[in-house]
């Protein structure tokens, strides 16, 4: 691995301490990331002054200078859809990201980051995912090439969505099944989870297999599993299985 990944994996490993990021943004600065380098600086200084504080209100300033050209290095990836963001009006959506949505240099933890998004950003935020964000897979992707990335071994929390639109007909389709996660779930990559939430899909048993076997999981902390609705297998026998691997981890 390069000195980069090393830096990155110490990062996600502790995430409390500012050390690795700021010789991280030395790294940065070395290799021609003068902007995001002074940005994790300057935003770990914040960090430590007082909320609203002079001080924490010119170091602000200074953070938005240089979001501003930070941004245009990484457009487009600032105007795509980041959920977690607030709408300002529901009939005028806004998901654009800006320097508040970052702490110390890295996405704050309530910004999710699609699966899409990081095959997309993966050259110019070779970071994604984040120390406390969460990665969202949507129904349907293929995940055969995240399941390739070295990488996903930073993803500490998974959620699965349906993503369903707030003016969406109140009749509920049920949800899709879960067989598409399964080569995400099954990567070796992907060992450092902590959080896999699979209560917004339909537990299929090719799945439930991989949970059950994939040595790679064993790191799972909270498995949610929503067994509302149900395919080919039989829910008893799988909470029971399941809660057998993963004990109070697992919730069903």
């Amino acid at each position: 691995m390069s000195d980069a990944d090393l830096l990155l994996d110490a990062i996600f490993d502790n995430p409390d301490d500012d050390t690795t990021r700021l010789v991280y943004a030395d790294w940065l600065e070395e290799h021609g990331h003068e902007e995001y380098a002074n940005f994790i600086r300057l935003q770990c200084a914040a960090a430590r002054e007082t909320l609203w504080s002079d001080a924490a209100n010119e170091l602000w300033l200074q953070i938005g200078r240089v979001w501003n050209k930070l941004a245009r290095e990484w457009w487009p990836a600032p105007v795509d859809y980041w959920a977690g963001i607030q709408r300002p009006h529901s009939y005028f959506p806004s998901y654009c990201l800006d320097a508040i949505h970052f702490d110390r240099g890295f996405l704050r933890p309530k910004i999710e980051i699609s699966a899409d998004q990081i095959l997309r950003c993966r050259e110019c935020w070779p970071w994604l995912p984040t120390p406390a964000s969460s990665v969202v897979v949507l129904p349907g992707h293929d995940l055969t090439a995240l399941a390739t990335l070295p990488i996903i071994r930073r993803v500490r929390t998974i959620r699965c969505s349906e993503e369903r639109d707030e003016f969406d007909e109140l009749e509920e389709e049920p949800p899709m099944g879960s067989s598409y996660l399964d080569p995400l779930l099954s990567s070796p990559h992907l060992q450092n989870m902590r959080v896999c939430d699979l209560s917004e899909v339909a537990l299929e048993q090719s799945t439930v297999e991989i949970l059950l076997s994939a040595p790679n999981l064993a790191s799972i902390e909270r498995l949610l599993v929503g067994f509302e609705y149900r395919t080919s297998h039989d829910p008893e026998e799988t909470n029971h299985r399941l809660k057998s691997r993963f004990g109070p981890a697992f919730r069903g």
